[in-house]
């Protein structure tokens, strides 16, 4: 074998294992589940921005994720299991009208595009979000955008997962 193909082989076989040897929110076995997924993201940010983490999370971390896209003006309060009102056990309700998370034991995808966005770039956002970075939540099954929101800083939670 010629010196120069052999130098040319040892090159492109690095470049592949560099390549497999990226960034940990790449694993295959991290963001399969999330294939679907992908496209509704892009299409969510309207294919702006560039995509800077992507991977699966579970029902704890969606929970974690949701509470802190959400501000606290609108958060919900702790949920009650029972409430005793003037001596009658009664069953406890959440307060209707506030957003809630999503189904805790489902899996979704979170999404992190960096960009200059406003609501009218991203599907889903709130009125009156903008932001450098667009955070989405997507749940695995049946794809679909559960949460958009448009922020300035990423919050720690989302930065631990990516």
């Amino acid at each position: 074998m010629a010196p120069g193909a052999l130098v040319a082989a040892l090159a492109a076989i690095l470049a592949l294992v560099s390549g497999c040897a990226g960034l940990h929110f790449n694993r295959p076995g991290r963001t399969a589940a999330c294939a679907e997924a992908l496209p509704v993201a892009y299409s969510a940010v309207h294919a702006r921005g560039q995509l800077v983490g992507f991977r699966v999370i579970n029902g704890r971390q969606l929970r974690t994720i949701y509470l802190a896209l959400t501000p606290p003006a609108q958060r919900r309060p702790p949920r009650l299991r029972h409430l005793h009102v003037g001596g009658a056990h009664r069953r406890a309700t959440p307060a209707r009208g506030q957003p809630r998370p999503a189904n805790p034991n489902r899996k979704a995808c979170l999404a992190v595009f960096k960009g200059n966005y406003t609501t009218s770039d991203v599907n889903g956002a709130p009125p009156s979000d903008r932001g450098r970075y667009a955070v989405l939540v997507i749940f695995v099954r049946h794809a679909g955008l559960v949460r958009a929101r448009l922020i300035d800083k990423l919050p720690t939670a989302v930065k631990k997962l990516l």
